[in-house]
């Protein structure tokens, strides 16, 4: 016998949330799927550029909210998503990041952010990563020489 109202499932991940500051396809992808599961997923950006991908067309799509549009590539890795633009730059930027990774249980970086982050001096932010799991999404293991180079791979390192 078939109840008689439809029952709703809470997502498997409900209640999580991940700060993700990964870049471009691997670490975007990651944080979509945990989103796709339910998680919270916070998208840090850039302000005034937002993601590299944003600009990585054609094909465009329109934006619904504001005037101009971002690459169909980055709604490809970024569904789910809610999006918070931070000035890692700025002190203010840096503060509201400690503050938001505490609040966390995931916080997802590749090796351009990683390398941002120690730019900045925010070394203290890694203390109050001691309870959230991080996932650092790089192409090089990080003691190597090449653990500088941006993930994607030139042709001539294939």
């Amino acid at each position: 016998m078939l109840p008689d109202k439809p029952q709703t499932r809470r997502p498997a991940l409900a209640g999580l949330r991940v700060i993700d500051m990964a870049r471009v396809l691997a670490g975007p992808t990651c944080a979509q799927t945990l989103a796709d599961l339910g998680a919270d997923v916070i998208k840090i950006e850039r302000p005034g550029i937002g993601d590299d991908t944003r600009s990585w067309g054609p094909p465009f799509v329109n934006r619904i909210d504001t005037e101009g549009r971002d690459a169909a590539y980055f709604f490809c890795a970024n569904r789910n998503k809610r999006s918070l633009t931070l000035n890692l730059d700025h002190p203010e930027g840096i503060r509201l990041l400690h503050a938001l990774v505490p609040r966390s249980d995931v916080f997802l970086i590749n090796q351009p952010s990683a390398a941002s982050l120690a730019k900045r001096q925010t070394h203290s932010l890694w203390l109050y990563i001691a309870t959230v799991l991080v996932e650092c999404v790089t192409l090089f293991w990080s003691p190597s020489k090449e653990a500088t180079v941006p993930n994607l791979v030139p042709k001539n390192r294939l």
